[in-house]
């Protein structure tokens, strides 16, 4: 540090601050620092800087290794979470070695650890972790924790009896379990329970233990023994893949096998699974960070069975049912997953997808609409979901279970009244505030925020800050800014451009929506609105966006700072060839916390003559493993399963969380007098005068003028 100081021509303390990332320097010495470290081959020492940190937040993980897929998920899970929260962590392999493990303890210790996270292969550990720090035990249901110890387990006891009660509905005699060492605690618990349950109903049971280097061996001689078992379970999909690979290569008959696996939304189809879900499990560690459960044991509930009784669908009769929407990621995913719904049910799906304007017209002008289901945006719904969809009501028993898998949040705004309910919710969304955390958090771009400003560089909390930042990163007004401009604005056709805009109506005014005949759209709410969303027009792209996709895309190519978007885009961010900010991207709530309610709704038209099959398409839809599987591929669900999975919430992070979003969010509902307008058409009518309006085509006062007056000449219409 004397060194750069010296070179830089800068004092001892500045090097200091500059290197710690303290914000109180200046920009031109921020520079002079990093040159001179640069041409003196200086590196910071992780370690060192630690160790003058008065509390070290870092967590230790002892686990045999990460070959195996099951620790592999946990440990990519458990990392990303801890780096969410700001932990360091370090990863110490046993290989399932006792004599490794006390190694990795000490080694674990060297760090001064706040937790050790440890799989341990120990029959009885507490006395080896007799450390100062806490420990929690993880899949050890042999542990009675210390004080200062956790467990978090599977319950293998109740695991072994699903395995027998399947085995035993299938009249299997012989079975036999590869696995791990049969002392490693995990397969010694579940042998155990499950010998003791098989060999009262004369069912034998064989432990075949196989290190995983010498897997392929213990295969062979399971393929080789006489007589041949009925059937196979393995303690890992790894195993089971060798087994059907030997007895292929053998010319075996393979008999059935059943494996253990981790939880997945998408999983191998050709061997059934029993799933643990480690994510889940990896997520408790945050509970013991935080002092919840130390001293006791927490034992989670298995997913179960997978891939093991398939539905067997009534093809006696030819069933099709056609669905139209408007092209949307969901759609797009429910075309693929189409085979999937033929296999469950028998029936065959159309789609038939049309652009947003093109199906409003459709359904807003025919008399007769020849579709089963109807997928209709949210603000579509007062105008055309009582009369183009059937009632619910008298049919809600059977989708008693869909609504209770809805997230209640979302229940509540798209399902206020089951007994009146046309339509339910196919893919909701909302807006959310997409930022670059990487600029945000980076010291000289804050502390040249600072200097323009005088202010500290934080996620807007206003429409005011959010112009003052976009400004701030657009290069047109700041040359030495990352990006080219602050922010994205999609206002390419007029029921976007509402879209776009409402929010910061909503900042300014309680009540958005009076009653029909009070409206004034030439309110400050709305001309100073105007006024500021022009503002931001010259810190956005000039290139017109005309769909969220476009926005979303943009900001993904880096072009911009910031961008506000609905979320049933947003999975461009994280695809490789669409992106060049993946794992850099920050989110927040819209500025003023005044998000838009977006996506759509699904009913049964009153043309449908198969209204039974839909009411099975919809109940497919809202399974949790189709829910899943359309919001892993890119789409949206409202079943709350989705926002629980880890692996999705891995995937998509805005996701985690969502139900803040959703209790903010907000669209005009429906007022009940008949002198109330659509939402759909006033959406249009103000969308135009934004349009207008930024387009530079007619001056705020002209464009909300217009608006107004063809506003009120709708309204005497209605008269």
């Amino acid at each position: 540090m004397h060194d750069i100081a010296k070179l830089a021509g800068v004092s001892h303390g500045t090097v200091s601050n500059v290197i710690n990332q303290k914000g109180n320097v200046s920009i031109e010495k921020i520079r002079l620092v990093e040159e001179a470290a640069r041409q003196l081959g200086y590196n910071k020492n992780a370690q060192a800087q630690k160790l003058r940190k008065d509390s070290v937040k870092h967590v230790a993980v002892i686990m045999p290794d990460l070959t195996k897929e099951t620790y592999h998920q946990f440990y990519t899970t458990l990392i990303q979470l801890l780096e969410e929260r700001n932990y360091d962590s370090s990863l110490h392999l046993s290989k399932n070695v006792p004599e490794k493990e006390q190694e990795c303890i000490q080694q674990a210790m060297s760090n001064r650890p706040e937790l050790i996270v440890a799989f341990s292969c120990l029959s009885a550990p507490q006395e080896a972790y007799k450390v100062n720090t806490n420990v929690l035990f993880m899949n050890h249901p042999f542990v009675d924790p210390q004080p200062n110890q956790a467990v978090v387990s599977f319950d293998y006891a109740a695991i072994a009896s699903l395995f027998a009660e399947k085995l035993l509905s299938r009249g299997y005699k012989s079975a036999v379990y590869f696995a791990e060492s049969e002392n490693t605690p995990v397969e010694h618990a579940f042998f155990a329970a499950l010998q003791n349950l098989l060999e009262t109903q004369g069912v034998a049971l064989s432990n075949f233990s196989y290190d995983s280097r010498l897997s392929g061996s213990g295969a062979i001689e399971i393929a080789s023994h006489e007589p041949a078992f009925d059937v196979m379970i393995t303690s890992d999909t790894e195993r089971a893949v060798k087994l059907k690979r030997i007895h292929e290569m053998m010319s075996r008959q393979l008999p059935p096998i059943m494996t253990f696996a981790p939880s997945e939304v998408i999983p191998s189809l050709d061997i059934p699974r029993f799933e643990l879900d480690y994510r889940k499990m990896a997520r408790r560690v945050l509970d013991v960070l935080a002092g919840d459960g130390l001293g006791e044991s927490q034992m989670i509930p298995a997913n179960g069975f997978r891939n093991l009784d398939y539905p067997v669908p009534d093809l006696s009769t030819e069933k099709e049912i056609t669905l139209a929407t408007i092209v949307s990621p969901t759609s797009d995913i429910l075309s693929v997953l189409a085979p999937l719904l033929y296999k469950a049910t028998g029936i065959k799906l159309k789609i038939v997808a049309l652009p947003h304007e093109e199906l409003y017209g459709m359904l807003s002008s025919a008399h007769t609409v020849p579709f089963d289901l109807i997928r209709m945006d949210m603000v579509w719904l007062s105008r055309l979901e009582k009369e183009l969809c059937i009632p619910l009501g008298p049919r809600m028993d059977e989708l008693s279970g869909a609504i209770r898998s809805f997230l209640p949040e979302i229940r509540h705004v798209y399902c206020p009244s089951p007994d009146e309910q046309y339509t339910l919710p196919f893919d909701p969304s909302i807006q959310m505030l997409f930022y670059r955390k990487d600029l945000f958090e980076n010291t000289t771009i804050r502390r040249m925020f600072y200097e323009m400003t005088h202010e500290q560089l934080a996620v807007p909390s206003s429409f005011a800050e959010y112009n003052k930042i976009a400004a701030f990163f657009t290069q047109s007004l700041n040359p030495n800014s990352p990006t080219k401009f602050g922010t994205t604005m999609t206002y390419g056709s007029a029921s976007v451009a509402a879209c776009d805009f409402l929010p910061r109506v909503k900042e300014r005014a309680e009540e958005v929506y009076p009653a029909a005949e009070n409206m004034d759209l030439l309110s400050p709410a709305f001309s100073e609105s105007l006024q500021e969303y022009l503002e931001t027009k010259t810190y956005s792209d000039p290139q017109i966006s005309y769909w969220w996709g476009d926005s979303l895309e943009a900001f993904a190519h880096g072009k911009s700072a910031m961008t506000i978007v609905f979320i049933n885009h947003a999975s461009k961010i994280i695809n490789n060839r669409f992106s060049g900010v993946l794992n850099r991207v920050g989110t927040a709530p819209t500025p003023g916390e005044t998000p838009l309610l977006g996506g759509g709704c699904i009913g049964i038209s009153k043309q449908s003559k198969h209204v039974d099959w839909c009411m099975e398409f919809l109940n497919w839809i809202y399974s949790s493993e189709i829910a899943n599987l359309i919001t892993l591929l890119g789409g949206l669900s409202p079943c709350a399963s989705v926002f629980e999975n880890e692996e999705i919430l891995e995937l998509y992070p805005w996701l985690r969380g969502i139900e803040r979003h959703f209790k903010t969010g907000w669209r005009r509902k429906p007022l009940g007098p008949s002198l109330d307008m659509n939402e759909n058409r006033f959406e249009r009518i103000l969308g135009m005068a934004v349009r207008n309006a930024a387009l530079g085509i007619m001056s705020i006062p002209d464009a909300l003028s217009a608006a107004q007056q063809q506003y009120e000449r709708e309204l005497s219409h209605l008269n």
